[in-house]
Order: C-alpha cells, then structure tokens, then sequence
C-alpha cells in the first residue's frame, strides 16, 4: 500500500526544500560533534544541514517514498534511517539530540499519540538529551469571521475514511 507521503515524495523538496526556518533555529540550539535522531525527517532535508557538525545522525519517518529520497543524498557523516512511527519507534540507540522539525509533532493528532511519542523520545535521550519540536505556520493562514485561522494538514485516515485536518483560530 502506498501512503500519502510517498505520493507526496517526488515533490517534497520542490515545495520545502529551501525552507529554513526551521533548520535556522535548530542550528543554533545543536552543539558540534553530538549524535541526532530526527523523527518524521521526510526526505532528509533537515539531515543534509545538521550532517556537517554532527557526529551521527538517524531519522525516523512512517514513509517508505520520503526514506527513498532521504536515502538517495550525501550525508557529511554517518546516517541511519528507520521506516517507523513516531509513536512507536526504537532505533536501539541513545542520543544527544531528538528533534521533530518543521511542524512533525502536529502529525500527532491524539494526547494519546503525543504521550507516546514523548514516551518513547525519552526512552532514546542520552542523559542530560534534549528534545526538542516547533509549531510554524508559514503561508497557511486565511481570515474567516473576522479571525486568522492556520491550517496544516495531516493525512486521510483510513478508519474514519476521511481526511483529518488540524486548525487553530487565533
């Protein structure tokens, strides 16, 4: 079966690629020569950057057509990749950094989800490990009843046949 992220693989990097809100801010918060796990790392575009001052790095994503593409780059270090869920993974390793960039965590549509995930993040820090997540909302906004509402959208769920959409009225 092929997932929508797969789907959406091919042109990934046509429509995020440049973006670097995101790997800006995590650049100077990540200190030189630490080991990275990136959950929901997509295609790698966040795992390219960080390559050049880390000493590791792994990324966990649900998507078997991202990691064809995450798989296919240069790497300036040694990098691993898991075709998991952030709920459940286990990479078998521990590390300095756990990261879940550019609006990964809302992919989480559960508290549920989010204690598992959290559950097992903690599971893989290295003592004295940070995690660390962002919510950005860049160019997904529209005005409705006088109010700026954000969308980001996550997936069709296939239980409820339905697409699942996340928003937030500010």
């Amino acid at each position: 079966m092929i997932d929508n992220y797969s789907l959406f693989s091919e042109f990934y990097d046509m429509d995020f690629g440049s973006i670097t809100v995101d790997t800006d801010m995590y650049a100077k918060l990540l200190k030189r020569d630490k080991d990275l796990l990136i959950l929901s790392c997509g295609t790698g575009r966040e795992m390219q950057k960080f390559s050049s001052f880390c000493t590791h790095i792994s990324g966990v994503d649900c998507s078997r057509g991202m990691l064809e593409k995450a798989r296919s780059k240069k790497y300036n270090c040694p990098v691993k990749f898991f075709e998991q869920d952030m709920t459940s993974f286990d990479t078998g390793e521990k590390y300095d950094y756990i990261i879940i960039p550019y609006n990964g965590i809302l992919h989480l549509l559960s508290s549920e989800e989010l204690e598992k995930c959290f559950l097992c993040v903690k599971k893989h820090l290295k003592k004295g490990g940070r995690f660390l997540f962002d919510f950005f909302f860049p160019n997904n906004s529209v005005k409705k009843d006088g109010k700026t509402v954000m969308f980001d959208y996550h997936r069709y769920d296939s239980v409820l046949k339905k697409d699942i959409t996340r928003s937030l009225c500010i």
